[in-house]
């Protein structure tokens, strides 16, 4: 069947695609879109080129007038350009909030781009044209473009060269989508936490994987090479230090103030050297009681080893991040907005995507929390050794264990204290 077209005179009666003037499109008070005077800038390079393909959605507002649902900016742009009339489809008298959910699911069901295959296209649109055209023509910055031709360079060199790939085995996308699936079956069940029969001492199997229910200052972690922690806001300094000091490699999430103390008592006073520091982007702002502080949507990741050895590489992650291996410094990951089982839980796809540049056979996360770190451990196959003071934060790692393991189709092997545990 061909599109539904309207008459102008019918445009209250029923949905279709039609020409409306301008003049009688109305922005939405409502958009939530930021606005970018350097996109507006290409929106209007790429109308005035092309003209407007893609059509406004709109809904009939009534007396002849029609709200833009989306296509907003397009708005502005077209009416900059002296447009009369545009083609759109009108959704007829729909009211404002079924005309506000359109608006997230046009706006929020795009897909993530692959950025290999973006950086192989520009490589391809490259060979016949100038950086400076792609700049103009492109929503793209001078080094944004550069970026992704050195990525794309970097791709071409790498598919020829064997020695390019890194010896160890690289972490893949299947991980992600094994958190997908874990999640997704985890949020439908109903958790109840108000009871544990946990005391502290108790040792925790879960497969190969070990839990201790204790404080981590009083469990000998000397022969941990790699710990990965997010460690209570609350805990001062050199409690974390006094924990951490002896392994060689450190992966810490922290606030800025405690990133300061941290590298002068690991690096000025323990001896270790500072390798980088990542920036985990969750996207939902944490909520504060001070309003003089800002709403807080990032979190600091550092990473510290020792002297003379690094266990990360940038290929370690080919098939996570990008096909071919590009570890950036910036990690996209939202925290989750379904009903975590404990509020001490880290999104799993977070903490997958932070350590999939490195390599290790254990991780050690001494403040476990819901036990994140044994869930990405069990994900990589790998093994940890956790350890978490909370009884309630030990039962939640049991349970997400336990869910891991159903999304997987592995039978969940757990025992406390050596003894069978259902």
């Amino acid at each position: 069947m061909g599109k539904t077209r309207c008459r102008m005179e019918e445009l209250n009666k029923e949905q279709g695609y039609c020409d409306v003037k301008v003049n009688d499109l109305l922005p939405a008070k409502w958009n939530y879109k930021e606005d970018s005077d350097y996109l507006r800038e290409k929106l209007k390079l790429n109308i005035r080129k092309n003209g407007n393909i893609i059509n406004l959605i709109v809904r009939d507002v009534g007396n002849g007038k029609y709200e833009v649902i989306d296509g907003n900016h397009r708005l502005d742009v077209l009416k900059e350009l002296g447009y009369e009339k545009v083609h759109v489809f009108n959704l007829g008298q729909i009211d404002i909030r079924e005309a506000k959910k359109i608006a997230i699911l046009a706006n929020e069901t795009k897909f993530e781009n692959n950025d290999a295959e973006l950086a192989a296209i520009l490589g391809e649109l490259a060979e016949n044209a100038t950086k400076v055209q792609i700049e103009k023509e492109l929503p793209f910055t001078a080094e944004e473009i550069d970026a992704y031709l050195e990525l794309n360079a970097y791709q071409l060199e790498t598919a020829f060269n064997n020695e390019g790939i890194a010896p160890y085995s690289p972490i893949t996308n299947n991980a992600l989508k094994s958190a997908n699936d874990y999640l997704s079956k985890r949020t439908n069940r109903k958790i109840d936490l108000l009871e544990t029969h946990l005391r502290k001492g108790d040792v925790i199997k879960l497969g190969k994987h070990v839990l201790y229910h204790n404080d981590a200052r009083e469990i000998d972690l000397s022969e941990q090479q790699f710990i990965v922690t997010d460690p209570p806001y609350e805990m001062s300094t050199d409690t974390v230090c006094d924990v951490v000091e002896e392994a060689r490699h450190i992966l810490i999430m922290v606030t800025f103030s405690q990133g300061v103390l941290l590298y002068n008592k690991l690096v000025n006073e323990k001896g270790l050297k500072f390798g980088f520091d990542l920036v985990w982007n969750q996207k939902i702002p944490a909520s504060t009681m001070n309003k003089k502080d800002p709403y807080r949507l990032h979190r600091n990741v550092l990473y510290f080893h020792d002297e003379n050895e690094t266990i990360f590489h940038c290929d370690n992650a080919q098939g996570f991040f990008l096909e071919r291996g590009y570890y950036p410094s910036i990690i996209e990951a939202p925290k989750s907005l379904a009903k975590l089982i404990h509020p001490l839980e880290k999104p799993l796809d977070a903490y997958l995507k932070m350590i999939s540049g490195f390599r290790f056979d254990t991780i050690c996360d001494p403040f476990s929390g819901g036990g994140t770190a044994i869930l990405a451990a069990e994900i990589l196959n790998r093994q940890c050794v956790a350890v978490e003071i909370d009884a309630k934060c030990c039962q939640a790692a049991i349970i997400n264990y336990k869910f891991l393991c159903e999304t997987l189709d592995k039978e969940p092997v757990i025992t406390i204290n050596d003894k069978p545990y259902n």
